[in-house]
């Protein structure tokens, strides 16, 4: 089954385009790729009132040993995020933190599947826990030469881990029910192979897994039954540098958070018209931060002291202002929460 599943992934990236539009549904496509060019895209400042129409922040409580947050996962009714390397954090909705997991090891990576399961990778090991009371609900090993850098779930039965051995980089798959692990080769070979499996993402969006290649910007689409490609060919002048740092899928708009030139802009590309909108900063010099798009809401998670950044006192209500300077005061981070203009 893996063999003939990692046959049908290479053939969809050396021939064909995937795209996917408002309904959720996967297609294949054997058009020319689309083509994103960063040259003529609008680059055009635009009021932050203009994309979205209500923005929130939640302080959030500071983290033990005053520990770096990262990794943001949003589920119905918590936040969570990393404490370092060795802690996952649960937040509340108000920003009170719940509960923390100390699994007394280093962690690879995290990831939330429906809101219920929270499956932690470490080296040589999966780890599941309950949500939101982050009870252990079993451990499998990792019994196999690759090394595994991400973990995600594509259905109740079956964890995705892409890795590498060497210089190659694999697509591996674990089995709960077999208890079996299969790993393939990918297409990527040689020294800079293990940093870029490292930084590939996954992420969520709907009903669907995205696993970002962040130098290329390919999107690996998976849902429990289907796998396709998004493929966005970004054309730009010689010499200029591009980095893919994080995209999310809402609605028609695929949103890519990227480096051009080391300078940070957020990429808006609508998949039915063709068309994308690169945005460096604001009419009100605010940057963009791209977080974790759900029901609508862009989240995102920043220390409290660089929110000017990212919006201006005006844009909150005299309550939330002082909640914000006391997290500045505290050293504390925050989630904004910033709610799309509906479409």
């Amino acid at each position: 089954m893996m063999k003939d599943f990692c046959a049908f992934l290479l053939t969809l990236t050396s021939s064909v385009s995937i795209l996917f539009g408002v309904t959720g549904c996967i297609s294949a496509t054997t058009d020319a790729e689309a083509g994103i060019d960063l040259r003529k895209v609008s680059k055009g400042r635009i009021p932050l009132r203009d994309i979205y129409d209500k923005i929130e922040v939640v302080p959030l409580d500071n983290a033990p040993d005053g520990l770096p947050l990262s990794e943001l996962s949003v589920t119905a009714d918590r936040f969570l995020l990393k404490g370092g390397d060795r802690l996952i954090l649960s937040y509340r909705q108000d920003g009170s933190l719940a509960d923390s997991l100390n699994p007394g090891k280093a962690i690879v990576d995290y990831s939330v599947y429906q809101d219920k399961t929270l499956d932690v990778l470490f080296f040589a090991e999966m780890r599941t826990y309950h949500l939101p009371d982050l009870s252990l609900s079993g451990r499998n090993a990792l019994d196999t030469l690759v090394t595994p850098t991400r973990l995600a779930r594509r259905s109740e039965k079956v964890m995705v881990l892409p890795g590498y051995k060497g210089d190659k980089d694999y697509l591996c798959e674990y089995y709960f029910d077999t208890k079996k692990y299969y790993a393939s080769p990918g297409k990527l070979d040689g020294e800079k192979t293990k940093q870029i499996v490292k930084g590939m993402r996954f992420l969520r969006s709907e009903n669907r897994l995205l696993l970002l290649y962040p130098n290329s910007g390919l999107i690996w689409v998976c849902g429990e039954f289907t796998y396709g490609f998004l493929r966005p060919d970004f054309k730009r002048r010689e010499g200029d540098m591009l980095e893919i740092t994080y995209a999310q899928v809402a609605d028609r708009n695929v949103y890519y958070s990227l480096l051009l030139n080391g300078e940070e802009h957020l990429l808006v590309y609508d998949q039915t018209t063709g068309k994308g909108r690169l945005l460096k900063t604001t009419r009100e010099g605010l940057s963009l931060p791209l977080g974790e798009i759900r029901d609508g809401i862009n989240y995102f998670c920043c220390p409290a002291d660089e929110l000017p950044r990212y919006l201006t006192r005006d844009l909150l209500d005299s309550e939330s202002a002082s909640a914000v300077d006391a997290a500045v005061r505290n050293g504390a981070y925050v989630i904004i929460k910033y709610h799309f203009v509906p479409s």
